[in-house]
């Protein structure tokens, strides 16, 4: 069997469910162990957009269509090639190279900073948080502001609790990522809406109950998120919602990776906040500047991997 058939052998089993391309690659290592696990490129079967030169599996060329739809579920190309074109023609703007981020400088903002008035620093520059928001229900209902409800979240998300996370920790989650954007209330009321809880359910119990510190984890992790296609984090563009995500169900780990970060370490270029390249790049940053001022962070709630990010949080506004 070719790599293209053993792939497709392994999705054959997995008709009409969801599948992300880390979950086809750790079944195909399973099930053919002998594989090098360079040669696998699991998204070759997976329907993307960004697909500009075309299809590259020989075996989606004889179903007529990805194996993988737009979805993420296995339809075995019965949703066709979606405008991609069935012949891979080399056009220099494939997907791999849009991906593609140069080396780029970070620095440490963080020498001089006073960790000691982090916390009332940064309370002080989030503006915009409403206690009384039509998105904070339940347990989150009359929450008074950021770092209360950021308690509230990891507290409900810590690992001997995550069967019962609902869709008012996912909606007041978002609210807590995105109140200060000026995200309209009726895009994140949409988003509760389209959560199917079934998802949610299935991509906690997938996850592992903690995760080390491996920056190819924490990719592998934001492209699970992605597969899932949850509400307000579908778009391969949406790193700082998915890392968020994760951040809250790994608050040691995974930093959050968002335009305010990557300006205060002296990285921001428009559109890094949508690259998994440059994301690959500020993980490990995070986790130096964590280590480096880690004598001063002790006595605090939060991680260190969290203090960093409220310190740059406060250095850019």
């Amino acid at each position: 069997m070719t790599i293209y058939q053993k792939r497709h052998a392994v999705l054959a089993k997995h008709v009409s469910e969801r599948i992300t391309p880390a979950q086809l690659k750790a079944e195909l290592l399973g099930t053919f162990p002998s594989l090098n696990p360079s040669s696998v490129n699991a998204p070759d079967c997976f329907y993307s957009d960004r697909k500009k030169a075309g299809s590259t599996c020989p075996e989606c060329g004889k179903l007529g269509g990805f194996a993988v739809n737009r979805s993420g579920i296995v339809d075995m190309g019965a949703s066709g090639w979606g405008g991609v074109s069935p012949v891979y023609i080399p056009t220099g703007n494939t997907r791999s190279s849009i991906q593609a981020s140069a080396a780029i400088s970070m620095s440490d903002p963080l020498a001089s900073f006073d960790w000691k008035t982090v916390c009332a620093r940064y309370d002080a520059v989030c503006c915009g948080f409403n206690p009384s928001s039509q998105h904070l229900r339940g347990l989150y209902a009359g929450t008074l502001n950021d770092r209360p409800l950021y308690y509230k979240l990891i507290g409900a998300a810590a690992s001997d609790s995550r069967s019962r996370l609902d869709a008012d920790w996912y909606e007041a989650l978002l609210y807590w990522k995105l109140y200060s954007q000026h995200t309209l209330d009726s895009r994140i009321t949409e988003w509760r809406q389209g959560l199917v809880s079934g998802d949610l359910r299935r991509f906690l119990a997938k996850i592992p109950a903690a995760i080390q510190r491996r920056v190819q984890d924490v990719i592998e992790l934001v492209e699970l998120v992605g597969g899932y296609q949850f509400p307000g984090m579908k778009s391969g563009t949406a790193l700082p919602v998915r890392t968020t995500f994760l951040h809250i169900l790994y608050p040691s780990v995974v930093p959050i990776f968002d335009q305010m970060v990557l300006k205060a370490v002296g990285a921001w270029r428009e559109g890094a906040n949508q690259e998994v390249g440059v994301l690959r790049q500020y993980i490990p940053h995070a986790w130096s500047l964590a280590d480096r001022h880690t004598g001063q962070l002790a006595g605090f709630k939060e991680s260190p991997v969290r203090l960093v990010d409220m310190a740059l949080w406060v250095k850019r506004s």
